[in-house]
């Protein structure tokens, strides 16, 4: 049986008044560098889905011990509160660094080739020059943004996410040319899907079959296998997206493992929510080089189109901000 806990008026009123759930049973006690007792209070970051000790008061010494640190409540906000220096960490912002990132792409492909080999991607004529020049831009530019993070610079940050989103988009338009893609497009165009009920089965199946062999539900993941499925193109070129998606939902959870978060939960202004965004964008980055160094059109097509979705919806948040909406105004963007 559940133990119920007793929750003071007090500690209530807090708690509704910051929109915050409550984790655990609160303390009230004196702690150090406190001139009195106060609540000790454990609540839900909505962001990371830790539980994080806030404290209803300040220190008027040793302010060693506690950190000022920005949550994300019910609603999706932001909210300042004290808490413990050790639980800054659980809930800081972080962006993996690019060998992290290419080190997690690296074994979830062994893992993913050890269960569905990758067949070799069909050969096609674009500027592979121009389109590995953008997926470079982007991975080049992304220590820029992640300072404008760091920085709480909004300005910095769009400005940048507004010219790499409009590079994706022609990277886009030039994987566009290839046979392969043109043909997916032009079906799309009339409503002639060439994928069968029988065909999708099965690729649910070899979807499936990848993760569950590292221990993963894949009932969990089906939205993102419904979500890269394209009923205009034929079983092997789905075949080869769908065994590339589940790679990179591997990689993501060995990620997400170490702390890094890869999704955003609501297209809400937060920098923890940017700075996860950002994350996605760097491992996608990462895998368009191996895709343009391959050659690999169907590939980079996908990883472009996720790229310019994930720069569009960072974008999206920024402009909730007064300043960026200045800012648009001013540069008639």
């Amino acid at each position: 049986m559940v133990e119920k806990i007793e929750v003071p008026e007090e500690v209530k009123r807090f708690l509704q008044l910051l929109k915050l759930d409550l984790a655990g049973k609160p303390e009230y006690k004196r702690l150090p560098g406190f001139t009195y007792d106060t609540w000790i209070i454990p609540v839900y970051d909505v962001g990371t889905g830790e539980v994080v000790r806030i404290i209803k008061g300040h220190p008027v010494t040793a302010m060693h011990l506690y950190k000022i640190i920005r949550i994300t409540n019910k609603e999706h906000n932001t909210v300042t509160v004290l808490t413990f220096r050790e639980d800054f960490e659980k809930v800081e912002p972080k962006i993996p660094t690019l060998t992290q990132v290419r080190k997690a792409s690296e074994v979830a492909k062994k893992v993913t080739e050890k269960v569905r080999p990758m067949p070799k991607p069909k050969p096609v004529k674009i500027n592979w020059r121009f389109v590995g020049g953008v997926a470079k831009y982007g991975l080049t530019s992304l220590p820029q943004w992640e300072r404008a993070v760091e920085l709480k610079k909004p300005y910095l940050l769009w400005s940048g996410l507004t010219v790499f989103a409009s590079k994706c988009d022609t990277a886009l338009k030039e994987l566009e040319k290839a046979d392969n893609i043109k043909e997916g497009l032009e079906r799309k165009a009339i409503g002639e899907r060439i994928l069968t009920d029988e065909d999708i089965k099965r690729l649910w199946n070899e979807f499936s079959r990848i993760l569950k062999d590292v221990g993963m539900n894949p009932e969990r993941y089906r939205d993102r296998f419904e979500e890269v499925l394209d009923p205009y193109m034929d079983y092997d070129d789905n075949l080869f997206i769908i065994t590339d998606e589940a790679r990179k939902i591997i990689a993501e959870e060995m990620l997400r493992k170490e702390k890094y978060h890869m999704t955003i939960p609501v297209k809400k202004f937060s920098w923890k929510y940017i700075s996860w965004g950002l994350g996605a964008i760097k491992l996608r980055l990462t895998d368009l080089e191996v895709a343009v160094k391959d050659k690999d059109a169907i590939t980079a097509y996908k990883l472009f189109k996720k790229v310019h979705e994930i720069a569009q919806t960072l974008l999206s948040m920024l402009e909730q901000l007064p300043e960026i909406q200045v800012l648009k105004r001013v540069t008639k963007l």
